[in-house]
């Protein structure tokens, strides 16, 4: 998948494969070399400010191709990837909420805690491709009071590797009546099955 284009059922080998429940995913860049550094100081060693600079990359890359956006900027929220609770203390933040807040700017859209994590899974980034669907399986669930019925959905978050969470969380939120979900990361990493 080219960084920017269309991740769904067509034109991507490995998203063909997946049975995505997500509607179309783009990212910024690829995660490699200095944005793979800056992501993982941000996101492990808990260096806050480096998420304003990955949120304006975010931003940056709609502004310099809208064309691939125009259905972002129709949806109706931005929804950040949740954190568990005990993943959030030892972090002091959410990643995905920092992001998601200029994005949701650019876009003239408000940012809706529409998810919640229901247990701390094993992190992601230790797994392989068949383990990190089966370790997000059922772990999110719509967040009390926000009503998601016909609503379309831009979904935010750090990296998409295998694209098992931001699919387990589309998939949550279409089965509570989301009707699309997009979703849109700092950098993408392919690891095939």
């Amino acid at each position: 998948m080219p960084v920017g284009a269309t991740a769904s059922r067509v034109g991507c080998s490995v998203c063909g494969k997946a049975h995505f429940r997500f509607d179309e995913c783009r990212s910024a860049t690829q995660y490699r070399g200095p944005l793979e550094r800056a992501v993982v100081r941000f996101k492990y060693h808990r260096v806050r400010p480096l998420g304003g600079a990955l949120a304006r990359l975010m931003v940056l890359y709609m502004v310099a191709r809208p064309e691939l956006f125009t259905r972002y900027g129709a949806a109706d929220m931005v929804v950040p990837v949740p954190l568990h609770w005990m993943r959030r203390m030892w972090r002091r933040f959410n990643q995905s909420e920092i992001l998601a807040a200029p994005v949701a700017q650019a876009l003239g859209l408000p940012v809706t805690q529409a998810l919640r994590r229901t247990r701390n899974n094993r992190p992601q980034a230790r797994l392989g491709f068949k383990e990190r669907r089966s370790n997000v399986k059922g772990i999110f669930a719509p967040s009390p009071g926000v009503s998601l019925k016909g609503k379309s959905v831009v979904l935010i978050d750090d990296i998409i590797t295998s694209g098992s969470t931001v699919s387990e969380c589309a998939a949550t939120l279409k089965n509570n009546g989301a009707k699309r979900v997009f979703v849109y990361t700092v950098c993408r990493r392919d690891l095939g099955p």
